[in-house]
């Protein structure tokens, strides 16, 4: 899960599809994970044009890391 949220900080606004791509899994894994990171992670969109961001509060504690 770690990567997958790497993935997401690193591709703002990354769509489901290119997940599964970049991380070699399937879409209900995909779904699974973001599921339980919920706290972390948004969905903006409908289905067609779904893309996934970090909520502001981590990706300011991740901004300060680097």
């Amino acid at each position: 899960m770690v990567t997958l949220v790497a993935k997401i900080y690193s591709n703002f606004g990354i769509k489901s599809t290119e997940l599964q791509e970049a991380l070699n899994v399937s879409e209900r894994t995909i779904t699974s994970d973001i599921n339980r990171l919920e706290d972390f992670i948004e969905y903006r969109g409908s289905k067609k044009t779904e893309r996934y961001f970090l909520k502001d509060t981590i990706k300011q504690v991740l901004d300060s890391i680097e």
